[in-house]
């Protein structure tokens, strides 16, 4: 009812709807960038890694339905498409999956951004820096050998090496390893899932800790 020619209009979602009816809402806007009631619509799609891990750590994530939604956006070539991601430490060991994942659908007349954070707003314990210098570098060395070919990402290589840097700047925190199985303890009792089926390498440096 009130048209807005300039407006470059940004969604950051989850993705966690209905396959249907997200793509009834897309096209209403699609509707509107078209009769230029809209500049532009952009949407940047939350997600941080992949698996079983990605499906823990934002619990009530369904995968395939964030795939299949993903994928949608990929192919509605007007939408501006961007991915909006946080490590942690329970985050970095798939985040080369989920990035191989994405670069399916780049391509020459399909971009899509990608932006990087360290920034954990809840608790410290979930820092990746607590497991001390070194110990994620095998994962960001997948994680950079996934990007080498991707002409974008390139421009990524110094803001990731710089958050790597910054991990490995921090020592080793028993105490707050000792805190992050604390609380993965009471997430599984209240939720019933399993953190060490899900994290595998984290019960060894659980078992690290007196």
């Amino acid at each position: 009812k009130t048209p807005c020619p300039d407006l470059e209009f940004n969604v950051i979602s989850n993705l966690m709807i209905d396959t249907t009816r997200f793509k009834n809402q897309i096209y209403k806007i699609k509707n509107l960038v078209a009769r230029r009631k809209l500049k532009r619509f952009d949407l940047t799609a939350s997600i941080d890694c992949f698996g079983d891990e990605q499906e823990y750590v934002r619990y009530g994530l369904n995968l395939d339905t964030w795939k299949t939604n993903f994928e949608f956006l990929a192919n509605e070539k007007w939408i501006v498409l961007h991915i909006n991601q946080t490590f942690s430490g329970l985050t970095i060991k798939t985040s080369a999956d989920m990035l191989a994942w994405v670069f399916r659908f780049r391509k020459d007349d399909r971009e899509i951004g990608h932006y990087f954070s360290t920034t954990v707003m809840t608790y410290d314990f979930l820092h990746p820096g607590i497991f001390g210098p070194g110990f994620f570098d095998k994962d960001f060395e997948s994680m950079y050998h996934t990007m080498s070919d991707q002409g974008w990402y390139k421009h990524s290589f110094n803001y990731l090496d710089g958050i790597q840097k910054s991990i490995n700047s921090m020592p080793r925190d028993q105490e707050k390893i000792s805190q992050l199985i604390v609380y993965l303890d009471e997430i599984d009792r209240r939720r019933n899932t399993n953190w060490k089926k899900t994290f595998p390498w984290l019960e060894q440096e659980a078992n690290h800790v007196v």
